[in-house]
């Protein structure tokens, strides 16, 4: 089981932590910030991120933007129905979607307010349907902010206000939410890798 958590704290030094990511062979679930590309080669992008735009456009401009939406939530049902499909139901699925998404932006393409919207489509293209292609990826990035969340809240509470303090505090963290989420216990964990 391969899966973990790397918790990164954005600011102005991120070209050398870029420079030294850059060769991660891992699969990030993420919101589409343009970075992280550079970090990682496997992208899904959010489709929670993705559907309340969709939903916001639905509702301040009506019409066609309704129908975007309610069509990227077919889309996003259908995604999630493929979970269960053989490799090669997945790999139908995966090409479906993309030209699904491909008529998507021309027609929003069509329509001034929607344009914004159609480039953010996209410019993600190749990644929303990245978990019919890799399955252990989630749609969505719930899961992983959901696990992150302890994190900023301990961030925000706590006495650590230079960037190594935070920096730290973010490494331990991630180390033990990864414990965690692969069913390890976290305590004898620590407990022995600070004994060694």
């Amino acid at each position: 089981m391969g899966l973990g958590f790397y918790y990164a704290r954005f600011s102005v030094t991120l070209d050398k932590r870029y420079k030294r990511a850059k060769n991660n062979k891992g699969k990030l679930g993420c919101d589409g910030w343009t970075s992280y590309p550079k970090c990682v080669k496997i992208l899904q992008r959010c489709w929670a991120h993705l559907l309340r735009e969709a939903k916001w456009y639905a509702e301040k401009y009506e019409g066609q933007s309704r129908l975007i939406y309610k069509w990227l939530c077919e889309i996003f049902v259908r995604v999630r129905k493929a979970k269960v499909y053989t490799k090669t139901g997945l790999t139908r699925t995966y090409n479906w979607g993309i030209k699904q998404m491909q008529r998507c932006i021309n027609i929003c393409k069509g329509y001034t307010e929607l344009r914004k919207f159609a480039n953010k489509i996209e410019n993600g293209l190749e990644h929303w349907f990245t978990c019919l292609l890799y399955p252990e990826i989630e749609p969505t990035n719930n899961k992983a902010k959901r696990a992150i969340r302890e994190i900023v809240i301990q961030r925000k509470i706590s006495k650590l206000r230079t960037e190594k303090g935070t920096m730290v505090m973010g490494i331990i963290m991630s180390v033990l939410a990864t414990w965690r989420l692969r069913g390890l216990n976290t305590y004898s964990l620590l407990r022995q890798t600070l004994s060694s």
